[in-house]
């Protein structure tokens, strides 16, 4: 099960009034990490609760790794066998995540446009939550609920949803050949629940009543 104990960052920050959307001047973000399971490197170096996440570093699960971990009002669950960039270092403010390999369920606050970023596709996102899981020939992208932008293989699509909007893409040698409907895979609604719980909100199909139990 994963390990929800308070790291002693969390209550520091707690004493100190130190919220996840607030930035030092001149100083990056970190994010807070809620869960940790299994085998989880940050740099190559494995994770304990208490680390900071900074723009510019990568996280990368084993195939019993599992990390959740929010940062200025977005949150981020990777599951096993995934690995990506959280930003760019050099920016204070992570508005890209470069996901190399495996499943991202993210959600994210209104107002400052972020971007997920692939080896063949890019995801803009704007207040929205989705999930994405890259694999060598195809990628399964959800809007969960809000609106995307996805730019793949010289075509651009614009989705929208409330309660889950799954496309799956597939490629040969790197070229876009497929882009069709697909099933709700590998995330559930109780994921992004505790995600918005974790930043203070609720997913907009439970704002709306559209969600499952």
């Amino acid at each position: 099960m994963p390990s929800t104990s308070i790291s002693r960052r969390q209550l520091l920050q707690t004493g100190l009034g130190i919220g996840c959307g607030l930035l030092i001047p001149g100083e990056a973000a970190a994010a807070t990490i809620h869960e940790l399971s299994g085998t989880v490197h940050i740099n190559k170096r494995r994770a304990s609760l208490d680390d900071d996440i900074r723009p510019g570093d990568v996280v990368s699960t084993s195939h019993t790794g599992r990390i959740a971990f929010s940062v200025a009002g977005d949150a981020f669950l990777l599951n096993e066998s995934t690995s990506i960039r959280v930003g760019d270092s050099g920016n204070s403010l992570i508005d890209a995540l470069h996901l190399f390999t495996g499943k991202l369920l993210s959600v994210f606050a209104s107002g400052r446009r972020r971007r997920i970023v692939t080896a063949t596709a890019t995801m803009g996102i704007r207040g929205t939550a989705c999930f994405l899981n890259v694999r060598p020939a195809s990628t399964y992208v959800c809007t969960c609920y809000g609106q995307t932008e996805l730019t793949t293989g010289g075509r651009r699509d614009a989705f929208e949803a409330i309660h889950h909007n799954p496309r799956l893409l597939e490629f040969r040698d790197g070229r876009l050949t497929a882009m069709r409907e697909a099933g709700m895979q590998d995330h559930t609604d109780e994921q992004l629940r505790r995600l918005e719980a974790w930043v203070g909100r609720k997913p907009l199909f439970d704002v709306v009543g559209f969600g499952s139990g």
